[in-house]
């Protein structure tokens, strides 16, 4: 109960310091890189990165930064995973001053199966179509994700808001041990378990349902 409380406590204090990232518009993201990278299908976040990650035939990677930014920004490529870090000085820092403008990353790619976010991400992942993905949050994150699945699986331990209605899958299975809201799409079968501090909303009106609710939390069928 104390855990859950000082959790929902620190909710405003998390989402303001990611703020400036989310929310620099107007800021100037001037300093343009292409990658190479190839015959990835994961994801991993461990820095401070506006995403807009679509399908496509072909792969393609593109940052864009401000001059500081860039300085820090450590894309790499490490087996099947395409990593979006900061290095390890700038991370230290941006946890003290919450300074980072925040690295766009406009990402094309075949195929998604797995999204790590242990950093900051905001924005869109969309189009992708069947197969399975598995979403881990353990960050901070504000994203909308659209296409279809066969199976989701989404975990956010973390904060923040996550938009799947528009994801629409098959079967889902949810689970909020975080701080935040899960907006998921299950045709056929759901398995939700709320034990944290929010709500997990389905749509789809899916026939076979495992809800599991918590003391502070919910699963709501829309």
């Amino acid at each position: 109960m104390k855990h859950l409380l000082a959790a929902g406590a620190t909710v405003a204090l998390l989402m303001a310091g990611s703020a400036h990232a989310h929310d620099s518009k107007h800021a100037d993201r001037d300093v343009i890189s292409d990658y190479d990278f190839a015959g990835f299908d994961s994801i991993t976040i461990e820095g401070v990165y506006l995403l807009d990650v679509r399908e496509g035939d072909t792969f393609s990677i593109r940052t864009e930064a401000t001059e500081e930014d860039a300085k820090w920004q450590d894309v790499t490529l490490k087996g099947r995973t395409l990593s979006l870090g900061m290095k390890k000085s700038k991370s230290k820092r941006w946890t003290k001053n919450n300074n980072s403008n925040g690295v766009r990353a406009i990402i094309t790619m075949p195929r998604l199966i797995d999204l790590e976010v242990a950093g900051v991400a905001t924005g869109t992942i969309s189009a992708f179509t069947g197969g399975n993905i598995d979403i881990d949050i353990a960050g901070v994150s504000e994203l909308t994700l659209s296409g279809t699945c066969d199976h989701l699986d989404i975990d956010m331990a973390g904060v923040g808001e996550v938009d799947a209605e528009a994801l629409k899958c098959d079967d889902v299975d949810a689970d909020l041990g975080g701080v935040g809201t899960l907006s998921v799409y299950a045709a056929n079968r759901i398995d939700a378990s709320a034990g944290g501090l929010g709500s997990i909303e389905v749509y789809g009106d899916p026939e076979h349902r495992d809800i599991d609710d918590g003391f502070m939390s919910k699963v709501k069928i829309r």
